[in-house]
């Protein structure tokens, strides 16, 4: 039950996060004629394509009976639509035109995190065992009745004016009609696989070798088998325009936004096409990473021909149309000499930053894509191999940058130099540039401590298009017209790791220190960041000089301050965990600032601190301090979300030399006193004279991470992990003589703190395991062989290495 209300709460979450977003109203044929429209060069006999007698049949018997189940629904329903559709009419030069198939499995995505959407369609070449994100070309969410409606529009059938539902004598002239139409059929086209012959429900592929779906509270995502119980209510009004706000309709469309994101991530596409029936009713939608199109409910049973010439509109469709990346394609089979490349790195640093990994190295079973960058500005184009899509949970999100982050090895004889991709959508603004030409401008201005970009722009074929409906469908008004979105990619030569491998804590000090002067350099420049987070401080190794140094990342948010003309993005800006609590406390938006990114990194080191760092909290007392600090929300009566009451406490807490009234006391010495210092000077923008705090200068927040980490344990190591001979956190005056420091000689800080929410979480959950790790763990995420002895995991060492292993000086 545990979770199943841990999956429940992740809808409601979506539901929340995607509020305001929906258009909804379309008319069903104009959402035919508008996103899947017939092609020039489909034939004609294709266009005419009738279904025959036997579909209809099946897709109007599709709506439940009385207390029948959900799951009675979906074989009728494949029944009526299996191989319908093909990609194109049979003809010369397309002698295998491959069907539609349509899939309803009990098993669900063991990549997706057991997630299962209730029908599924593929091309019959790439038909799966079981439900498969990655690959879907459409999908459709049932639901027993219009009470689990997530929408609501004037235009909703059934209304006031509608009359009553089809009586038998309107069947049967329909009935009478389909068989006329078929029998005008061309032989060609009712002559595809199992159209001319209506097959026995159980042909299709319903997966019948497994029992009944029931609720399995081990697979939470598993939906509830909902029954028809005969009662289809209206649904109530709402304050909440188009999005109903019932429990079951928050339920059906934070589910339905979650598959959708889903499709969407776990796929290279730009839009995605899904279903939602509801009985006997339906509606189309279309969904991209601004919004989705949603069209008015409508009776399917009446109109069957809506269901049939959706999918047989989808089967002439280009890729593009369909929503797919033409720039990416899969791959049957990689060099070895690329595959020897990615092998250099473990699995899990292949996505996003390198972190330390959680057991052996995976074997090399990983699809991989050939994916195209195009530089404009640099007039070239160039290939790289990437692995597919990893599910996180921020793939249920449809609404959003969708940032992935992978390793990219170069489609080039000769050039095999890992590199670091990076795939996210931007909203299109006259105040900010592209992140490829911020760092252009990054790098003219020889800003430090940024990545070094290779090539980079726009994919010009990806762009939202939900935006435009904003003036003519209904919506909850909720925020103003948005801006276009476009997929951007780019490449860096800068290959680096999570900023929580640093392993000692005046490496965290130094490495954010980094990142907060890069910032600081590039506000000179008339960049500001606006979304410093954990995740956009990287920490890589200088080649030269085996130094450790933070890099700033991520500047797809950034703002050319410096311009005032045009529209401003809309809505907050940054990581809701690491945002200043100036912005989070107000409801609207206000002006960011540098000093709002200064307070960021603050955050940052905190986050870092308490989750890597050894201190006195408990694991129940650290998760609520992480929700406290990093995931409280306040709603509002219009839906605003407003934050940071806890940070601007600890600020105050810090101003009173009283830090520990709520943060932990670390075991690194010195640490508490660094983030009190740091916290006083933060808490001076909530004071009377914020504009004073404002006139600071900045590079105080520099000079005092550096000033602490120089002073900070071990001395035999310098804050950029080399060794310090005099034990004075010095490296060698001749940088002929620099090494960098060896955890298997010193020890390290790192010690990851266990949190759990409370007695309910397993055993295994609430089990502290200290991490052993040394220098080949090291080596590994850098890009060098693993050594087999790498990682160890002892439950019963809960003190980790000792004090005096950590603090031992090395040989000189």
């Amino acid at each position: 039950m545990a979770a199943t209300h841990k999956a429940n709460q992740a809808y409601e979450n979506i539901t929340t996060d995607t509020a305001g977003h929906y258009f909804v109203g379309m008319n069903p044929d104009t959402f035919l004629d508008k996103f899947l429209p017939w092609n020039a060069s489909t034939a004609r006999v294709y266009k005419q394509k009738v279904p025959r007698k036997w579909r209809r049949r099946a897709l109007r018997s599709v709506p439940p009976h009385l207390q029948m189940l959900e799951s009675s629904m979906y074989p009728p329903f494949v029944k009526a639509l299996d191989k319908w559709a093909r990609d194109g009419p049979l003809t010369d030069s397309n002698p295998n035109p491959r069907a539609l198939c349509f899939l309803h499995s009990k098993k669900p995505d063991t990549t997706c995190d057991d997630l299962n959407v209730d029908v599924s369609t593929y091309w019959e070449d790439d038909l799966p065992k079981r439900t498969t994100f990655s690959s879907q070309q459409t999908h459709i969410e049932f639901k027993p009745t219009i009470n689990y409606d997530a929408f609501q529009h004037e235009a909703d059938q059934p209304n006031a004016q509608m009359e009553d539902p089809p009586s038998s004598e309107d069947n049967k002239e329909e009935e009478t009609n389909d068989e006329e139409n078929a029998n005008q059929e061309d032989e060609e086209t009712a002559s595809d696989d199992g159209d001319n012959q209506e097959p026995e429900l159980g042909d299709e592929h319903m997966d019948d070798e497994l029992p009944p779906r029931v609720p399995d509270n081990n697979h939470p995502q598993e939906e509830e088998d909902l029954v028809f119980d005969g009662d289809e209510a209206d649904l109530p009004p709402t304050a909440k325009g188009v999005e109903t706000d019932t429990d079951s309709g928050r339920h059906t469309r934070g589910q339905i936004a979650a598959y959708a994101g889903l499709a969407l991530s776990m796929a290279f596409r730009g839009h995605f096409f899904s279903m939602l029936i509801m009985g006997r009713y339906a509606r189309f939608i279309r969904w991209d990473r601004r919004g989705a199109v949603v069209t008015y409910r409508f009776d399917y049973t009446r109109k069957p021909d809506l269901i049939f010439n959706f999918y047989l509109r989808y089967g002439q469709l280009t890729l593009s149309q369909r929503g797919f990346d033409t720039t990416v394609e899969p791959c049957e089979e990689i060099p070895p000499v690329v595959k020897d490349a990615f092998n250099r790195y473990y699995k899990d640093a292949w996505y996003g930053g390198a972190k330390l990994p959680r057991g052996k190295a995976s074997p090399f079973t990983t699809r991989f894509f050939r994916i195209q960058v195009t530089d404009s500005v640099q007039e070239r184009t160039e290939a790289f191999f990437i692995p597919a899509p990893q599910y996180t949970s921020a793939s249920l999100f449809p609404f959003c940058r969708a940032t992935r982050r992978s390793l990219a090895c170069p489609n080039q004889r000769g050039d095999y130099t890992m590199c670091f991709l990076k795939d996210s959508w931007q909203e299109v603004s006259s105040r900010a540039a592209s992140e490829a030409d911020v760092y252009r401008i990054l790098e003219k201005a020889k800003v430090e401590h940024v990545a070094s970009m290779r090539l980079g722009g726009d994919v010009e074929d990806l762009r939202t298009e939900t935006q435009e409906w904003f003036d003519e469908l209904a919506h909850n008004k909720r925020y103003r017209k948005p801006a276009v979105m476009v997929c951007h990619r780019l490449v860096l030569n800068t290959v680096a790791r999570d900023l929580s491998t640093f392993m000692w804590c005046k490496v965290l000090l130094s490495c954010v220190a980094d990142a907060v002067e890069g910032a600081q350099q590039a506000y000179q420049a008339g960049v500001l960041h606006r979304d410093l987070s954990a995740g956009n401080i990287m920490i890589v190794k200088d080649k030269k000089t085996n130094e450790w140094r933070g890099v700033l990342i991520d500047w797809d948010m950034s703002l050319l301050w410096k311009k005032h003309e045009g529209e401003a993005r809309t809505g907050r800006t940054g990581t809701w965990a690491f945002i200043s609590a100036k912005i989070l406390r107000s409801p609207h938006s206000v002006a960011h600032t540098l000093w709002d990114d200064m307070e960021s990194a603050f955050w940052v080191l905190i986050y870092q601190a308490l989750r890597y760092l050894n201190h006195d909290h408990s694991r129940h007392r650290l998760f609520d301090l992480f929700n406290r600090i990093f995931n409280a929300k306040i709603a509002g009566d219009d839906g605003s979300m407003t934050g940071g009451l806890d940070k601007i406490t600890i600020m105050t807490f810090c101003t009173f030399g009283r830090s520990q009234q709520m943060l932990p006391r670390f075991k690194v010495k010195g640490l508490n006193k660094a983030l009190e210092q740091l916290g006083t000077i933060f808490d001076l923008r909530y004071a009377d004279t914020e504009p004073a705090a404002e006139e600071q200068d900045p590079t105080c927040i520099t000079n005092l991470l550096r000033k602490a980490a120089l002073a900070m344990e071990p001395l035999c190591i310098t804050p950029t992990g080399l060794v310090s001979p005099t034990n004075d956190s010095k490296p060698p005056s001749d940088p002929e003589d620099w090494q960098g420091a060896n955890i298997d000689d010193v020890g390290h800080d790192w010690d990851p703190m266990p949190w759990s929410s409370g007695p309910e979480e397993s055993a295994q959950v609430q089990q502290h395991q200290t991490r052993r790790v040394n220098g080949s763990m090291f080596q590994h995420l850098d890009g060098q062989p693993l050594s087999k002895r790498s990682w160890k995991s002892d439950p019963k060492d809960e003190e980790g290495p000792s004090l005096k292993k950590q603090r031992q000086v090395p040989p000189t």
